[in-house]
């Protein structure tokens, strides 16, 4: 099992507004930006067909989208004439052209979960001042898939990219491992329990004692089991049927997650996951650490 384990001084790195009182630079991700509103209805439209329903009415998909009935045509006339909808004149109904498969075709062929959801894994990094982790479990370890280092005075830069963890250390290993029948980890037990730190839970009965909780609250919590003195809060990222696909979790000096900070830093994580979970609900598991599958 390879691990690594490294506080290191980032003496470059600027501090945020929070921590100095000066000015941060803007964010680089664009999501200080004015959205465009009627792009964002006109792709609401897109996403109001389905399966179930691929023809829809005018009102139904005014309905569906919350629009009034003036916008909803103007932009379905503006997506028919762009050839992303068709129009039935005899019934008054619309549905998705054929055009938009052509779309499909310009795709990526290979993509990670790392490059589907960095744009989010950093503003969680900015969002929480702690680094972030994105973890999948791979035979009786926690892979990192990816790593985002926070931009205050001490980095916490254990578990690089590549690199495994016990699944019984650390929040987000513990969320995957919670995630395993119980016949697996009765396996996994059986092998044996490694120490990492004096403050590391090597007892299997305290363990499920542990993973009844996450599975109730759907989070964990690490403290000083991987480190002395770093603590990390996890939780699980499913897709649309409610699979596993991944943990992310924030990591830091175990001070900051105690109290009103760990409830803060909580609920940061919580909105950063229910933000990602829009963008994985086709992603089909097991996920690896090459290529993701819709």
């Amino acid at each position: 099992m390879k691990t690594e384990l490294e506080v290191e001084t980032n003496a470059s790195a600027k501090p945020d507004l929070d921590h100095s009182g000066e000015a941060s630079k803007p964010p680089r991700d664009g999501r200080s930006l004015p959205r465009v509103r009627s792009v964002a209805r006109a792709i609401a439209i897109l996403r109001s067909f389905s399966s179930d329903k691929p023809f829809l009415t005018l009102g139904e998909i005014a309905e569906r989208t919350g629009l009034d009935a003036g916008t909803t045509r103007r932009l379905l006339i503006t997506l028919r004439d762009e050839g992303l909808v068709w129009q039935k004149y005899q019934k008054g109904l619309y549905c998705l052209s054929y055009r938009v498969l052509e779309l499909t075709q310009s795709i990526p062929g290979r993509i990670t979960l790392k490059d589907l959801l960095g744009a989010n894994l950093l503003k969680l990094t900015k969002d929480s001042g702690m680094t972030v982790y994105l973890s999948i479990a791979s035979g009786n370890e926690a892979i990192c898939l990816a790593r985002f280092l926070s931009e205050q005075a001490i980095d916490i830069r254990w578990w690089s990219e590549g690199y495994g963890l016990p699944l019984h250390c650390g929040a987000g290993p513990k969320i995957l491992l919670a995630h395993f029948t119980a016949q697996r980890r009765h396996n996994l037990y059986q092998d044996g329990l490694k120490e990492l730190t004096p403050k590391s839970i090597v007892d299997p009965d305290l363990i499920e004692k542990e993973i009844i909780s996450i599975i109730k609250t759907g989070y964990a919590v690490g403290v000083d089991d991987v480190a002395l003195g770093l603590s990390a809060l996890g939780m699980p990222i499913y897709n649309e049927n409610g699979e596993l696909l991944a943990a992310v979790s924030i990591a830091g000096l175990t001070p900051y997650f105690t109290g009103d900070e760990q409830v803060r830093l909580h609920h940061i994580l919580q909105q950063a996951v229910s933000e990602m979970t829009h963008h994985v609900g086709k992603i089909k598991p097991p996920i690896s650490t090459g290529e993701i599958y819709f």
